[in-house]
């Protein structure tokens, strides 16, 4: 939680100050390091986290119907192209419901590494 943050910038900040080269930058900041922008969360608005997992194996990016499958079992089309290369990437699974043509449906989002994803849920 946030005291081990705390401990963990602690520790971090006196090995800056001996001079440990293994120091990130952004710990010799006064200012804490963001984790995301508000502008970049605008596309989940509505949406909510039901899963993590892993991409199983490599990560190529995505390319328009190109399954994924993740550790979880899941498997995911993709809705759009972008090239990127990772092996066994993180995913968080954002799914939100909504209503077309008088039917339920669910709409879902990948974040895989940090890029997000438009896409289908095959299983």
């Amino acid at each position: 939680g946030q005291m081990m943050r705390t401990v963990e910038a602690l520790a971090l900040s006196l090995m800056a100050l001996a001079g440990s080269p293994s120091v990130p930058a952004y710990y010799l900041s006064p200012h804490p390091r963001p984790a995301c922008e508000a502008a970049d969360l605008e596309d989940i608005v509505g949406y909510t986290a039901i899963g993590s997992s892993n991409v199983v194996g490599e990560f190529e990016g995505a390319d328009f119907n190109k399954p994924v499958g993740l550790d979880n079992g899941m498997i995911f089309e993709f809705q759009e192209y972008n090239y990127t290369y990772s092996y066994r990437p993180a995913v968080i699974i954002f799914a939100k419901s909504a209503t077309f043509a008088g039917k339920s449906v669910f709409l879902y989002k990948l974040l895989i590494d940090d890029q997000l994803y438009d896409v289908r849920r095959v299983r």
